[in-house]
């Protein structure tokens, strides 16, 4: 008999991080009669081409776009669905997760990284928790503790690599993870390289391109033996990145670039610092154990997106961009922490540098983590600690999922 699993979520953080590591293990599990099923929640994270990628894949039976799901939960539409269901919340609002297994009358799951589930966490019938820690949270806040399962973080399963990675996706073969960068200094060699991550979608990327090449020219000005790395992502489309690439040479004729669109794990692991942005990317470095600095230029804030009604509301022109600006400086106002690393840690492990940095002033930054090895060689420890590269998560996962969707009462809706 045919097991229907849905999978929600979108971004390309959460599909490559989440979503492909637990439908690949489910594939394994369940080789013959399983309808895989991808429901694209509505969300501003989004870049617009998550569809056309995860169709490179090869996974999934079925691509529920965000307008379809967003009928679905109106009463307007359905996915059809076999007796044996489970709806599984990988990402996004979780309010969709649960509307879309109620509109089905299939029971649900959800991934938890943060206590953020207890908001809603009578709608899902199982809970997956990134870890011990979160879960005992959970309990001591009125979690049922049979309804806790304790996996792991399957963004683990997914940087790790392995005949389940996506290709092209960001991934560091075991052997590179033990000569990363921060032990290897490159000052010994007479070369240092820079890794740069600035966005997977097409209009940040834009945006931060240019900003980081400016850096990127003030620290070449004092270290001309620098090799910069701009690592793309598959959710860029190549228009866009043929586009940055000009505009740089153009610009910046001499410094040295490398563009990585295969294996960008390869570049980072030889990199002798990352500088990136706030997201899952800060994740996926940490559980490599990649050294790496984040920024956070204020003056670009009104061009990224925000949470919640805030992001809509900065689309109006001209007034929506001055109301989105003035929020971001109140909630820059007091010290917070941003990297998901740091968070997790409570302290901050990777420097964060939030404010408007002059290309000198962040070449001064810059240079000072490169030359103390020792510092970014207690980061990539720390790191590794906060994430343990142990996987396992995506096939715990999905066996359950699974195993849930046998429990689905036929009728019930």
């Amino acid at each position: 008999m045919t097991v229907d699993l849905l999978l929600v979520g979108n971004g390309p953080g959460e599909l490559t991080g989440w979503i492909h590591p637990v439908a690949s293990a489910a594939r394994q599990l369940a080789p013959t009669d399983l309808r895989l099923t991808l429901v694209l929640s509505p969300t501003q994270f989004a870049g617009g081409r998550e569809a056309d990628v995860v169709k490179s894949w090869a996974l999934f039976d079925r691509i529920v776009t965000p307008a379809e799901v967003t009928r679905v939960v109106l009463g307007a539409g359905t996915i059809a669905v076999g007796p044996q269901a489970s709806v599984i919340h990988l990402g996004g609002d979780l309010w969709f997760s649960a509307r879309v297994a109620r509109r089905l009358g299939a029971p649900a799951g959800a991934f938890a990284e943060t206590p953020l589930i207890l908001r809603r966490h009578r709608a899902f019938v199982r809970i997956f928790a990134a870890s011990e820690d979160l879960a005992a949270h959970l309990r001591a806040h009125g979690v049922p503790a049979d309804r806790i399962t304790v996996t792991g973080d399957p963004r683990v399963d997914a940087v790790l690599g392995g005949p389940h990675t996506p290709r092209d996706s960001p991934r560091l073969p075991r052997q590179a993870m033990k000569t990363s960068a921060s032990s290897a200094s490159g000052a010994n060699r007479g070369e240092e390289h820079v890794a740069i991550l600035a966005g997977s979608r097409d209009r940040y990327f834009r945006t931060l391109v240019p900003y980081f090449m400016r850096a990127a020219s003030a620290i070449a000005t004092r270290r001309p033996n620098v090799t910069f790395h701009v690592i793309t992502a598959e959710f860029l489309s190549s228009d866009v990145i043929t586009a940055m690439q000009e505009e740089v040479r153009q610009q910046w004729p001499t410094l040295r670039i490398v563009w990585v669109r295969e294996d960008p794990w390869e570049a980072l692991a030889r990199a002798d610092l990352t500088l990136t942005i706030p997201g899952t990317n800060t994740v996926e470095l940490a559980i490599l154990g990649v050294p790496f600095a984040v920024i956070v230029p204020i003056e670009l804030l009104d061009r990224v997106p925000a949470e919640g009604l805030l992001e809509y509301v900065g689309r109006f022109p001209g007034l929506g961009r001055l109301i989105k600006r003035e929020a971001a400086r109140r909630f820059f106002a007091r010290p917070r922490l941003l990297a998901l690393p740091n968070l997790r840690a409570g302290h901050a492990i990777v420097p964060e540098w939030i404010g408007r940095w002059t290309p000198s002033e962040l070449a001064n930054r810059v240079g000072e983590l490169l030359d103390d090895a020792p510092r970014r060689a207690a980061m990539q420890r720390a790191l590794r600690e906060v994430y343990p590269a142990t996987g396992g998560a995506a096939a715990a996962i999905a066996s359950e999922a699974l195993a849930l969707a046998r429990t689905r009462k036929v009728g019930h809706v």
